[in-house]
């Protein structure tokens, strides 16, 4: 996200160059042709070399960002070739946060991990508990004697058991009860987390896509539009330097805004896969 953002900012920065480039070699043409003063050539020099410089400072974004996304993904030595490729993620993104929560319970692999932790649990409780019985066996048992002092039959029954007096396995069921507690009280506790991580995933995703929103329709179109009226005007001699270099300047601004914009947008998207436990933004 860094390095996609880094290089809009760049890609900004080259465009405002090349623009003002043309009308250094507009200017010098007035000049030679004596239409211009020589201070106002100077003037639109400068401000082209303080152009030149952002984006330079630009060019170093770009290139910290990839070396800091190469470390990420474990290479030991980044590549200065290295390149990423597709834009921000614009995305409708979710309705309500009813279903991100829903979302979240169904699939977060944390949660899930506990649930089968605290079934478990329940099934350890109950395996110590069945221990804790006595066992017995009941039987019985018939014969038949015939010998020369007569004949004669037997039934017998029997009856086996244990008698435990100090040992019923108290102490193993103890364990498994705290042991089940242990897991409820991790489970409630996580439970609520993930309640706090939806509210703020959406109140993030939210004011995200507001804030996109009003740029997009109340100020980027005014913006390209004052900075294009500027400068054709400057071009015909009707406007300053001063006043197209500050049209180009909020432009620059208005377009930067738009660019962080979209980045926060996009990060509130992943920041929403995370903590509903969805992946590569399928939901």
């Amino acid at each position: 996200m860094d390095l996609q953002l880094a290089k809009d900012q760049l890609q900004l920065a080259r465009q405002s160059l090349e623009a003002l480039d043309k009308v250094v070699q507009i200017n010098e043409v007035r000049l030679r042709a004596g239409e211009l003063a020589a201070v106002e050539l100077a003037r639109s020099r400068v401000a082209a070399l303080q152009l030149r410089n952002q984006v330079r400072q630009a060019e170093l974004r770009v290139r910290r960002n990839a070396n800091a996304l190469q470390f990420l993904l474990g290479r030991r030595q980044p590549r200065p070739d290295f390149d990423i490729a597709g834009a921000m993620r614009l995305d409708e993104g979710p309705s309500d946060p009813a279903a991100l929560s829903r979302l979240a319970l169904a699939r977060r692999p944390d949660l899930r991990y506990l649930r089968r932790e605290q079934a478990r649990a329940l099934a350890d409780l109950r395996l110590q508990l069945a221990q804790a019985k006595v066992d017995y066996v009941v039987g019985w048992e018939y014969r038949r004697q015939q010998g020369l002092a007569g004949t004669g039959n037997s039934l017998g029954l029997f009856f086996q058991t244990n008698l435990p007096v100090f040992n019923r396995n108290q102490g193993e069921i103890e364990r498994a009860r705290q042991r089940q507690r242990q897991i409820e009280a991790r489970l409630r506790e996580l439970e609520a987390s993930i309640a706090l991580e939806i509210e703020n995933a959406w109140e993030s995703f939210v004011t995200a896509r507001r804030l996109l929103g009003d740029i997009e329709r109340d100020m980027l179109g005014q913006a390209r539009e004052v900075r294009d009226i500027t400068e054709f005007s400057y071009r015909r001699g009707e406007a300053s330097l001063i006043e197209f270099l500050d049209a180009q300047r909020a432009f620059n601004e208005t377009m930067q805004a738009y660019q962080e914009a979209r980045a926060e947008y996009s990060r509130s998207l992943y920041l929403i896969d995370a903590v509903t436990g969805a992946t590569g933004g399928q939901p």
